[in-house]
């Protein structure tokens, strides 16, 4: 009798596992997962001194780089970019600039993806910067350091992230080709940034299957 309720039980297994197996492809074999819009309708809820907006695209601003190129950001559709901000004394240890360094030596030879420092505090010291792109052997073009005018209200009025008590400066934002806030990370904890990069990688594979 229990050899035949064993038999039962392994036929209804065998069974289950391709009915399984179809509903899962059904689900998610076809980019059905995907990494949400954070803002699609714009920011309808900002910060206290910032405008309402009423598109999922950040606003335009302008930059110079590390290399002293000046540019405007809406030139730089295309690329997926994960944004960190330097503050001072917002990162003594040095922790958040790791994990950003992490983050832009596992993407190093994908020119899809660009990793951007931009500074808060046109002061930062850049030498902790500099030594841990030099130390991974990064491009200027993998992980770059931004200086922008007027980057407290870029941060609070574009991002969406209050810069007092550092909490800008411990997040990371993940944004698409279109320059949509696509995901805010805890810097510091490696599961989130774990979760940034295995978000970023869907992204780029949504973008490959068009």
């Amino acid at each position: 009798m229990s050899g035949r309720v064993t038999k039962v039980a392994l036929l209804i297994a065998t069974l289950a596992l391709p009915v399984g197996l179809y509903l899962f492809l059904r689900n998610f074999g076809e980019n059905q997962y995907q990494v949400p819009i954070i803002y699609e309708e714009g920011i309808t809820d900002p910060l206290d001194g910032c405008p309402a907006t009423h598109d999922a695209q950040l606003p335009d601003f302008s930059f110079t780089d590390a290399e002293q190129a000046k540019g405007n950001f809406s030139e730089h559709t295309g690329r997926i970019y994960v944004f960190s901000f330097m503050q001072n004394g917002c990162d003594p240890q040095g922790k958040v600039l790791n994990e950003v360094a992490r983050v832009a030596n596992d993407f190093r030879d994908d020119l899809r993806v660009g990793v951007i420092s931009m500074q808060i505090d046109a002061s930062y010291a850049v030498e902790s910067w500099l030594g841990l792109k030099s130390t991974y052997g990064l491009r200027a073009d993998n992980w770059n350091l931004w200086q922008v005018p007027d980057a407290p209200s870029i941060v609070r009025c574009g991002f969406n992230l209050e810069i007092e008590n550092c909490e800008a400066a411990q997040q990371l934002v993940l944004l698409d080709g279109l320059l949509r806030i696509r995901g805010v990370y805890q810097a510091g904890d490696l599961e989130e940034v774990d979760r940034l990069i295995t978000e970023l990688e869907i992204l780029l594979l949504n973008e490959e299957d068009g």
